[in-house]
């Protein structure tokens, strides 16, 4: 199987809901300085709930059992608009340790609900 796809839906309510209760914990802990940055202004619970979902997707394509550290996967904007995944720490590790050599991502969010799907791609032989 060279591919493993992943997805998830999260409530943009239940985003603004952990904002409002844990306010600082909640973002410095689920979230890099990078994607709460791209996420400011208005729609920020929109923006941060799809990359919940991005994150969420991306566990499943890796399937990792355990913990994870949530800023291990790090949903980055590009400048044409789209967003591309960045692996550090035990979720990079993972990764290499199935041999998944790229994990594309979309996100899209509308009105209270938030998804994305990933994709990851395994190393061919020989690579």
């Amino acid at each position: 199987m060279p591919y493993r796809v992943g997805c998830d839906v999260m409530s943009v309510a239940e985003v603004k809901d952990s904002i409002a209760i844990l306010g600082e914990r909640y973002l410095e802990r689920v979230y890099t300085p990078h994607e709460l940055s791209s996420s400011a202004g208005s729609d920020q619970a929109s923006r941060l709930a799809a990359r919940f979902a991005a994150k969420e997707a991306v566990l499943k394509v890796l399937r990792v059992t355990g913990p994870m550290p949530w800023r291990d996967i790090q949903i980055c904007r590009v400048s044409d608009g789209s967003c591309r995944v960045e692996l550090a720490g035990y979720a990079l590790a993972a990764a290499e340790q199935i041999g998944m050599s790229e994990i594309e991502i979309s996100i899209s969010h509308h009105g209270d609900v938030a998804m994305a799907v990933a994709l990851g791609e395994f190393r061919r032989l020989g690579d």
